[in-house]
């Protein structure tokens, strides 16, 4: 089954939402040899393995739809959307064979150019499917740094060599190893396990590259739905981990599935009721009693030797309801869950420019720098916003052109560092300041406690041996600031030497990030903005709150893209075609966040980037 129309998209987003297989009461009246609460594409991969092995499966989500966060929606008429997971990239090889998924839709397309990156100084780097041409876009970027590239690239793929090969000996399978015996398996590699459990992502890459830029552009991949600074000791194994996949057996790739998100958890979906599993949405479980079975929303019960849980950590701990064994609860419990990130999705009625014509074919790395990231994640702990967000952009249409109306794009940006809770009123009171939805919404909606996107840390400390994964050497270093005689090395893009870097220490946390936070709450108080970087790292004159910004230097304001007008439920709120905010029917359009999305995505386009016209942001996708 392909999806190949306009039409199979609405089709499939309709067989999403299976409903009841049967009454309630014949479901409770059949004998189950397993039950599965949550229909996640976790949860519908345990019910197809167990049904294949012969057990009577049935699978229960509380939503009324399947997929958890990999699902589809149409937020406007013609643009199918996937609001939550949008790449593919660590399905496990092995699970695709299995379960045939291929044959049930599954179709993903490996992006190349992979990865994209746009640098102030006008520079920019270009990662390939073909490592050739990489090393060439490294090399013109910064010769010195080849050999540096190459190391790196090398010690991951030993890594994932030894780890992460594409058969049963993957450590991903079976009961999770121990640090000792990951040790083992890297061969008691010194660079590899420091890369693993020690390293932060600066410590990481300033080992490699002397370019800060190149430090710029892989920082980000350190802290991925982290709630960490890329400066904090473990970040550099959350890199490894989202390159360890091997998409259509590329190393590392990530990619596109053909309709969406929504089309893998229905290809999952089909190989379990295929192979036996009845599936059943709008079906919340409030009670798991384990060894005989749950209790529904509704009353119901119904009876099974075994519960497989696909709901998060948290959740489960609610639906044992005290049933749990002390050890679990303490495990739960100690690692975190709180997310830094929002995801906004955009329709387009033209692709930016940014002086590169590959460039929206890839994966798009919006990044300030590793220093900037720190202070943007101390303001997010301290329940602030910053005025830079890191972010990752995404043009799905390009690969797979039918999911938008003829002509029109979708834009999937990813952004980070948001605070989980404000220190001055809660996101629902603050929503017509900051214009998205957060991180509690998404716990909400879809059932993510912490609104994080993994369920919880799995930065080493967490997930591998406790506190002794920590760093030996450092428990996360502090960014420095590069100051007066590092200055000239800093804008050559080259590193600072160590006498200078040990002169420059008075970072903006030591200089004291908590005064920032209190400007920032005496400039909302008296109705101001602070200033924001253009795209050309000058600074844009201040404007009073919620008014348009003036048009960036060398663009007409009427072609200048406007992401400010407002967004809800991680969809924006679309401007008119000449850029100034539309009002909808409650009111002004809204700015906060969605105006540093404008600073720290929209400002490096170019006035070919237009979006299309404005709907209600009040709209519940839903």
């Amino acid at each position: 089954m392909t999806i190949a129309t306009v039409t199979g998209l609405a089709a499939t987003l309709e067989r999403l939402r299976p409903g009841l297989p049967a009454p309630l009461a014949e479901l409770a009246a059949r004998r189950w040899d397993a039950i599965v609460v949550g229909a996640g594409h976790n949860g519908l991969t345990s019910a197809a393995y167990l049904a294949r092995a012969g057990l009577a499966v049935l699978v229960l989500e509380a939503r009324d739809r399947v997929g958890g966060a990999a699902t589809m929606e149409e937020f406007w008429p013609g643009y199918f959307v996937s609001p939550c997971a949008y790449l593919v990239g660590l399905l496990h090889p092995i699970v695709i064979r299995d379960l045939d998924l291929r044959r049930h839709g599954y179709a993903a397309t490996v992006a190349d150019p992979d990865f994209f990156v746009p640098f102030g100084d006008g520079s920019s780097l270009t990662l390939w499917g073909d490592q050739r041409r990489t090393v060439e876009s490294v090399r013109a970027l910064s010769p010195t740094d080849v050999d540096g590239f190459a190391r790196r690239e090398a010690l991951w793929a030993r890594i994932r060599d030894a780890l992460r090969p594409d058969d049963e000996r993957d450590v991903w399978l079976g009961e999770p190893p121990s640090r000792e015996q990951l040790e083992a398996r890297l061969g008691h590699d010194s660079e590899a396990i420091e890369a693993l459990f020690e390293l932060s992502q600066v410590e990481h890459l300033r080992s490699y590259f002397r370019d800060e830029r190149l430090v710029t552009a892989y920082v980000g991949q350190g802290v991925i739905g982290t709630n960490a600074s890329p400066f904090d000791a473990g970040t550099a194994s959350i890199d490894f981990h989202h390159a360890s996949g091997r998409l259509e057996g590329e190393p590392g790739a990530w990619g596109f599935q053909a309709g969406g998100m929504g089309v893998v958890s229905l290809a999952l979906m089909e190989a379990a009721r295929e192979a036996g599993a009845a599936v059943a949405s709008g079906t919340p479980v409030a009670r798991i009693e384990p060894g005989v079975g749950v209790e529904l929303e509704s009353g119901d019960r119904i009876v099974a030797p075994v519960v497989v849980c696909n709901a998060d950590p948290e959740r489960l701990l609610h639906m044992l309801d005290g049933a749990a064994p002390a050890d679990l609860v303490r495990r739960i419990a100690a690692i975190p869950r709180r997310s830094p990130v929002v995801k906004v999705t955009y329709a387009l009625a033209g692709l930016p420019d940014f002086g590169v014509g590959h460039a929206t074919r890839a994966q798009v790395e919006i990044c300030r720098g590793a220093e900037a990231m720190h202070d943007s994640h101390r303001l997010a702990l301290a329940g602030e916003l910053s005025d830079e967000l890191w972010c990752e952009l995404y043009f799905q249409t390009l690969y797979d052109p039918l999911i938008a109306p003829p002509g029109k794009h979708v834009l999937s940006a990813f952004c980070q560092y948001v605070p989980y809770e404000f220190a001055e009123g809660t996101w629902d009171q603050r929503r017509d300041d900051v214009g998205v939805d957060g991180p509690p919404d998404l716990e909400a909606r879809i059932g993510l406690s912490g609104g994080h996107i993994v369920h919880g840390e799995c930065l080493p400390a967490h997930i591998v041996g406790g506190p002794a994964a920590l760093s030996r050497r450092s428990r996360g270093r502090l960014p420095v600031r590069r100051r007066n005689a590092s200055r000239r090395q800093r804008d050559s893009g080259q590193r600072p030497q160590r006498g200078a870097r040990r002169a420059a220490r008075f970072s903006r946390r030591a200089r004291g990030w908590r005064g920032a936070v209190a400007a920032r709450r005496r400039r909302r108080r008296h109705g101001s903005r602070p200033r924001r970087r253009s795209a050309r790292g000058g600074r844009s004159p201040a404007r009073p709150a919620g008014g348009p910004g003036p048009a960036a230097p060398g663009r007409e304001s009427g072609g200048r893209s406007d992401c400010g007008s407002g967004a809800r439920n991680g969809v924006s709120k679309l401007p008119s075609a000449r850029g100034r905010p539309r009002s909808s029917p409650g009111g002004p359009a809204r700015g906060g966040l969605l105006a540093q999305l404008r600073s720290s995505v929209c400002e490096p386009l170019s006035n070919r980037h237009d979006l299309e016209q404005g709907v209600d942001p009040r709209l519940d996708v839903e």
